[in-house]
């Protein structure tokens, strides 16, 4: 490892090389950070715009949508079981 090491640093044209491949790495990290943070703000905003038109306050609409999607894990639990059930029939 360390041979590699001295072998980049003592030649010029791998140490170019090598620093373009970090910048390039380190470019493409920083724009997948940047999208994330964007598409984050974009749902916070969209939250926060729902909360404002529904009337009620954030952290009664957090609990009537954890309601919503506990039902609806449960809906498609059955809803999974009825179709093994009918797949065992079958059999």
């Amino acid at each position: 490892m360390q041979n590699l090491i001295h072998n980049i640093f003592s030649n010029n044209l791998y140490t170019i090389i090598t620093i373009a491949i970090l910048a390039f790495i380190l470019f493409a990290i920083v724009k997948k950070l940047i999208k994330f943070v964007i598409y984050a703000l974009v749902a916070f905003v969209a939250f926060l715009v729902y909360v404002h038109l529904t009337g009620k306050s954030a952290e009664q609409v957090l609990k009537d949508t954890q309601k919503n999607g506990v039902e609806l894990i449960e809906e498609g639990k059955d809803k999974i079981d009825k179709l093994e059930q009918i797949e065992k029939n079958r059999r």
